[in-house]
């Protein structure tokens, strides 16, 4: 009788115990995702706020932006009352956190390719204008130019542009830059000064080569 009212004592505390074990667990499964729902709002924001920068605006957002994170995640942890809801805690905002930095990574590095083609269009624009401003004079139509494949050779290569586009974007730019000087003469009435102009940069007016024949 005795053996048996022990045996029955153990079996009891067992299940207790095990009761117990399983009631810790389904809290710290739910203290975790108590506190991952925390930082999926607090990951969006970020990510929202980051994104929504454009332009020369999103540069350097990558760091600030990770910073807010960690310091956000470990103010949710804070919350966590045992080592193993901390440990799962933070095993998950490690990849949520890769997977920012990725997503923020990249939409900076778009806006900077954006941002640098908009910013040497621009330039090439402004160079061309100076040598129609200056037609008059070839060394100034010179240093414009000279400017333009400047230009184009280095945004090839921060971007990384094949030969083959930058040879493109360079001779279209040169060519219409020409063109444009050609076209400026001939609207003063120095249709002279156009058609030695014209013979002395032959060959380099591309597509726009009709225009000024």
């Amino acid at each position: 009788g005795f053996n048996a009212a022990r045996g029955l004592a153990r079996d009891a505390s067992e299940i207790a115990f095990a009761k117990a074990q399983e009631a810790k667990r389904q809290g710290d499964e739910l203290a975790v995702m108590d506190a991952l729902n925390k930082a999926h709002l607090l990951r969006t924001d970020i990510r929202t706020s980051a994104l929504g920068k454009q332009g020369k605006n999103a540069f350097g957002a990558v760091e600030p932006s990770m910073d807010q994170w960690k310091t956000g995640t470990e103010e949710i942890a804070k919350g966590l009352v045992t080592d193993e809801q901390r440990t799962a805690f933070r095993k998950r905002t490690d990849e949520l956190g890769w997977g920012l930095n990725d997503a923020l990574a990249s939409h900076v590095s778009g806006e900077l390719r954006r941002f640098d083609l908009e910013t040497t269009q621009a330039y090439l624009d402004n160079q061309r204008n100076d040598a129609i401003q200056n037609f008059d004079n070839p060394g100034e139509v010179l240093m414009a130019v000279d400017g333009i494949r400047a230009a184009v050779n280095d945004h090839a290569a921060r971007n990384g542009v094949p030969e083959e586009a930058r040879k493109a974007m360079l001779d279209d730019n040169v060519s219409k830059t020409y063109a444009s000087v050609v076209e400026r003469m001939v609207n003063v009435g120095q249709d002279l000064d156009a058609r030695a102009f014209a013979q002395d940069h032959k060959g380099e007016f591309g597509k726009y080569a009709s225009s000024v024949d």
